[in-house]
């Protein structure tokens, strides 16, 4: 039997004022999703832990990591392994976003939406200043890794722009710098780079926000990594840089998915003979549709429920056709975390999700929503449950 895992990144919510009450999950209009509900059952996922954490631990959990080797993941390393950085047993990567400044505090906390071709210059004049000890490479819009020569230091794995806030830049260089890691350093030296960088004299020009710096999170050592995971029988369908780097990291076979939440894509989301071919060859299809911006967020509500109905459109109905060849088969969708739009932020709520296919009777359900699955039959399970209901 065929089993299918879909993980949508952040967007599951708590209810909304500008909603009256309601989640994006209960008014977006998805006829296939519900579909999906009204011929499964639907639950609760059981909170990752008391605390929010980090994105990277919470995925290779639902993908079938033991809690134990998920929990040392970080973002860095996953996105440098997908970059092709490769490097030693005393190196060190991270995730890198460009940020302006202003008055020691970031200008916007969202990083700043730069193209391919400007993340690779300012990386470049990174590079040339620093020699062997540092390798710059964009690995999505907005998005970098950074393979940094640390001499095996201990690592300050850092905090996304977007949740640090208000608070000031120069605090977070001092913990980047602990105990002499040169991750702190290396921002300060991007700060001065980047300062006259011809990229950002053109985006001044044309009233943009300038690229200060570069600013690093997600940190972990390159060589950190649980042994034991083959998962050739699997197949990821992704738009999500992470994602393939822990495909990568455990044998799985990866298919690109193209903008999965962008009602004006002129290209299909995934090719067709790839993925059919896919299904043929594995026993596991894993799809993670990564959200616009990174940690889950999306530009507003309104957006986020277009999304969600896009991808119900643009992505579920085919890939359900698809499925159509395949029986039997057993589908689970589910959202990675909750993110709270209302605070900006992600939270340790349950999350809910719905599964359907061979052996599972419908319930009541009749939607994908946290209000709809919390009543359904499969009740409040765990991770560890739900990984053996998907396959994973």
């Amino acid at each position: 039997m065929k089993s299918v895992l879909l993980i949508l990144n952040g967007v599951a919510d708590r209810p909304l004022e500008a909603l009256e009450g309601r989640t994006p999950l209960d008014v977006a209009r998805v006829p296939h999703i519900e579909q999906l509900a009204r011929e499964g059952q639907g639950g609760m996922l059981e909170p990752a832990g008391d605390e929010p954490r980090e994105e990277a631990v919470i995925l290779g959990e639902l993908m079938g990591m033991a809690p134990g080797d998920a929990a040392g993941l970080r973002s860095g390393p996953l996105d440098a392994a997908a970059a092709g950085l490769e490097g030693g047993e005393a190196d060190c990567a991270f995730s890198a976003s460009a940020v302006t400044l202003e008055n020691d505090r970031l200008h916007d906390s969202d990083p700043l939406d730069l193209s391919s071709d400007e993340l690779r210059l300012l990386g470049e004049s990174l590079e040339n200043d620093a020699g062997d000890s540092v390798r710059v490479m964009p690995v999505a819009r907005g998005r970098a890794a950074v393979l940094l020569r640390s001499g095996g230091m201990e690592i300050a794995d850092g905090t996304p722009p977007w949740l640090w806030g208000t608070r000031r830049y120069s605090r977070y260089l001092d913990r980047m710098s602990r105990r002499g890691h040169p991750a702190g350093d290396l921002m300060e030296r991007s700060r001065e780079l980047f300062r006259d960088h011809p990229v950002n004299r053109v985006r001044v020009d044309l009233g943009e926000d300038p690229a200060d710096s570069l600013w690093l999170w997600g940190g972990g050592a390159v060589a950190d990594f649980p042994s034991g995971y083959d998962w050739a029988d699997r197949t990821l369908l992704t738009n999500a840089s992470g994602a393939r780097g822990l495909a990568g990291k455990t044998g799985m076979p990866g298919l690109d998915l193209h903008e999965p939440w962008n009602a004006g894509a002129r290209s299909e989301a995934f090719r067709l003979p790839d993925l059919v071919a896919a299904l043929r060859k594995s026993r596991l299809l894993i799809l993670f549709a990564e959200a616009p911006r990174a940690g889950g967020r999306f530009p507003g509500t309104a957006e986020k429920i277009r999304a969600l109905e896009t991808f119900d459109r643009r992505v579920l109905d085919p890939l359900l056709s698809v499925l159509e060849a395949s029986r039997p088969y057993r589908i689970a969708l589910t959202s990675d975390r909750v993110f709270s739009s209302a605070e900006g932020r992600p939270v340790a709520d349950r999350v809910p999700f719905i599964a359907a296919g061979e052996g599972l009777a419908a319930d009541d359900t009749i939607r994908w929503s946290e209000e709809a699955c919390a009543g359904g039959s499969l009740g409040t399970i765990g991770r560890g449950v739900f990984r053996n209901m998907t396959g994973a």
